[in-house]
């Protein structure tokens, strides 16, 4: 998991399991403000067979075959 401080607030997250949280209601001081490039996330499908409580994405078992990817 990792924390990176941006000019729109705190944002966690994980590389393993896709995890993106935001915290844009916290204020960031100029100072501590990472300086690397942005995150880029890219997503292929947002289908999803989780059942995770607070996400947005549909609760529909789907795949991606591989073909489609290359």
């Amino acid at each position: 998991m990792r924390v990176r401080y941006e000019y729109q607030g705190i944002h966690i997250y994980d590389r393993v399991t896709g995890t993106n949280i935001l915290f844009d209601e916290i204020g960031i001081l100029p100072r501590e403000i990472h300086p690397g490039p942005r995150v880029i996330s890219i997503a292929l499908t947002n289908k999803c067979d989780s059942s995770c409580y607070f996400c947005y994405a549909p609760k529909t078992p789907e795949t991606l075959e591989p073909e489609y990817c290359l």
